[in-house]
């Protein structure tokens, strides 16, 4: 069930006595002689888990110049540690462990989904269609339905592949509906 504080399944976040700004869920945490090493605890507001991290240093290389954390010993050992600040745009997702495998860090903190590259799919041979040798009938249907001027009416049947025209016009008569097979 989802938390949204209902009915106990979580608590509430509250602030730690000696830290007003730290507001965080397990206040008991804070100052616990263990380092909880993620954001809130793990911040100035609660004065690193209450002295139990050591101050966030910088990441010691030029390509993450805004990542600070406490141990800068496991960014990039090859362990996804899966807790802000470590896997943070800033810190490269924790040097590139907790990348998933379709994308690779590159040199800058910014990150891109690795090219893939594919050849072109092959298409079949396009239908190559003339006109056939074999004589074949060919039922055709035509309806035309006249109304008072008669005299107007035009109509066709062309044989679309040699141009000939099969059937054309005829006696018609006002308001009739005519059908030829």
């Amino acid at each position: 069930e989802k938390c949204g504080y209902d009915g106990g399944d979580c608590r509430p976040p509250r602030a730690v006595e000696g830290y007003p700004e730290c507001v965080v869920t397990h206040p008991g945490n804070i100052g616990n002689d263990m380092c909880d090493d993620y954001l809130p605890y793990n911040s100035e507001k609660c004065g690193y888990d209450g002295g139990d991290c050591p101050t966030p240093q910088a990441a010691n290389d030029n390509v993450y110049s805004n990542c600070f954390v406490s141990y800068p010993e496991k960014l990039g050992d090859g362990e996804c540690y899966d807790k802000p600040p470590y896997d943070t745009y800033e810190c490269g997702f924790d040097h590139g462990d907790c990348l998933p495998d379709y994308m690779s860090p590159t040199l800058s903190p910014t990150f891109s989904l690795a090219p893939s590259i594919s050849a072109a799919p092959t298409l079949p041979p396009k239908p190559t269609a003339g006109p056939s040798t074999e004589e074949s009938a060919v039922n055709v249907e035509l309806e035309l339905l006249t109304d008072d001027y008669v005299a107007e009416t035009e109509w066709e049947l062309v044989d679309d592949a040699t141009g000939t025209v099969i059937k054309s016009n005829g006696e018609l008569e006002a308001n009739k509906n005519y059908t030829e097979h």
